[in-house]
């Protein structure tokens, strides 16, 4: 069946799952919670016996200081679980931190991914996603879509960041995220991402790394650019109409041990990305290394 659940604005999530089994399924709908004061405006998970499955849930226009969406701690896992693109819907919510998900914590069993569609959500770090603090993020399957986020400050789509805090990506679009630093992610402080085959278009911002900043020790690895990414003509993968105000139309990385490796199984294509300073492709400083390997 259906369900909806709406709230209205209070000092707790609409849902809150401590040490204990929760799955949305049957076209579930949370929507509209104001907790101006707290965490996770649609879910608050926590416990490592908590286990979050969404097969079939729309979380939007909630809102919170972390988590605007959801917000996840002490152990608990998320797991989306879709089986078309728009099963998992994460949208318009909003944050200070992870305007649609806020993962923080260590887990036994990583973050699982598979087909979920996280857009049009806000914050001032990681408009999408927030992961810290040893979260890890780990797709199953292909074909997300996280598009049109926006960050006041890092991270349009994905702010990363803590030593041992792991993103990996098989194949996602980012389209259409903006923010001051890394249009569509953000990477730092020790933390790695990893995308199997890269998809950044159009992501924009108005400082540096159009597509992705990484700095302090931050590794970050794009595997493969897909089919046809030495045709700027028809080419749908790679780094590909990314903008930045300053530096780094697609790539921006700082800090003498920050790793940017490129092209790891294929060829990644980087295509028409913009820099009104320097660098359209890639702006390497203080030390930063680059491999590209394809």
């Amino acid at each position: 069946g259906s369900w909806t659940w709406s709230g209205v604005a209070a000092n707790e999530a609409l849902v809150k799952v401590e040490n204990a089994l929760l799955t949305l399924s049957g076209t579930t709908k949370l929507q509209n919670v104001w907790n101006t004061s707290g965490n996770g405006g649609g879910i608050y998970a926590t416990g490592t016996n908590t286990v979050l499955t969404l097969e079939k849930a729309t979380i939007s226009s909630c809102e919170a200081v972390n988590g605007g969406g959801v917000y996840l701690e002490g152990g608990a896992r998320f797991v989306a679980n879709g089986s078309t693109s728009t099963d998992v819907r994460i949208v318009n919510n909003r944050a200070k931190n992870g305007g649609g998900i806020y993962v923080t914590g260590a887990v036994s069993t990583p973050h699982s991914l598979k087909l979920i569609n996280i857009q049009g959500n806000s914050a001032e770090n990681g408009g999408a996603v927030y992961a810290t603090n040893e979260a890890r993020i780990i797709s199953e399957s292909e074909n997300h879509n996280i598009f049109s986020n926006t960050a006041s400050k890092n991270g349009g789509a994905f702010y990363i960041e803590g030593s041992n805090t792991v993103v990996n990506l098989p194949l996602t679009s980012f389209q259409k995220n903006k923010a001051e630093n890394g249009g569509a992610v953000y990477v730092s402080n020790s933390a790695s991402f990893i995308a199997g085959t890269v998809q950044m278009k159009d992501n924009e911002a108005t400082n540096d790394g159009g597509a992705i900043y990484a700095d302090t020790k931050a590794k970050v690895t794009l595997k493969s650019g897909g089919n046809g990414y030495d045709n700027p003509e028809t080419v749908n993968s790679g780094l590909l109409r990314n903008i930045a105000g300053r530096n780094g139309g697609g790539i921006y990385a700082a800090d003498a041990e920050t790793q940017i490796t490129v092209g790891e199984s294929s060829t990644v294509g980087i295509f028409y990305n913009e820099a009104g300073n320097m660098a359209g492709a890639m702006y390497l400083e203080n030390g930063a290394v680059g491999m590209l390997t394809k």
